[in-house]
């Protein structure tokens, strides 16, 4: 959830153009989201990020649309032109999942001094 509050998951064949909606801490300013799994080196284009900016209409203050893959350049002018959205991409989305510790599990690694090794080096 990132924080947000009042989220609804809306994703599905009608959803709109959006997977969910809810508000950022400590505003009541509503958010959109969508998220698309692609492969990596899949790229979103500007239609898909333009419709999903249409349809934000006066209902969100924010979009945010994420996605496991890349976005063209065109993409990016939507979001760099102050289109009320906001692009995650995927490498994006690994950098946030670090930091927020979201589907992370620490591996503990245990380093021990290989006696067997230096025993046989001579004093």
């Amino acid at each position: 959830k990132f924080g947000f509050t009042e989220v609804q998951v809306t994703g599905g064949p009608a959803d709109k153009t959006r997977d969910g909606e809810g508000y950022l801490p400590l505003t009541k300013l509503k958010v959109a989201y969508q998220a698309k799994r692609l492969e990596p080196s899949a790229k979103v284009n500007h239609g898909p990020v333009q419709q999903f900016l249409g349809a934000l209409e006066n209902k969100f203050a924010w979009g945010i649309y994420v996605t496991t893959g890349q976005y063209t350049p065109g993409a990016k002018e939507i979001e760099a032109a102050g289109g009320r959205v906001l692009l995650i991409d995927g490498q994006q989305l690994v950098t946030h999942l670090l930091d927020k510790k979201l589907g992370i599990k620490d591996i503990v690694v245990q380093a021990q001094v290989d006696e067997d090794f230096f025993s046989g080096l001579g004093a």
